[in-house]
């Protein structure tokens, strides 16, 4: 996950302050959606998330909604900072998980 996460974020770098705003849309909706997903695993797997996790969640939520009024070159200034949280949002989700089935399956991680 993190690979992708990373690749999306080199990939949306290098767009022009245009493609960033006409991109806006569907970055809105993968950043819900696989916040949405983390938040279910976590919970499937009787985990919470760390405190730093729904923080960092939250930012990110207002994120979204303050980019519905920014015009297209404030976009691109901020999609860098969103990505930044972004990764850290994956990182702490697998290392939340990686704990959970440690603990699970302790024989296998020893």
């Amino acid at each position: 996950m993190m690979d992708s996460v990373q690749a999306y974020a080199r990939m949306t770098a290098n767009m022009t302050p245009d493609q960033v705003a006409a991109a806006m849309p569907m970055h809105r909706k993968m950043v819900t959606n696989m916040i949405a997903q983390m938040t279910t695993d976590m919970q499937r797997a009787g985990v919470a998330p760390d405190p730093g996790w729904r923080t960092t969640a939250d930012s990110l939520q207002r994120d979204l909604t303050r980019t519905t009024g920014m015009t297209k070159s404030q976009l691109k200034q901020a999609l860098p900072a969103q990505n930044e949280r972004l990764e850290r949002l994956v990182s702490m989700y697998q290392e939340t998980m990686a704990k959970a089935k440690a603990n699970r399956y302790p024989q296998t991680y020893r």
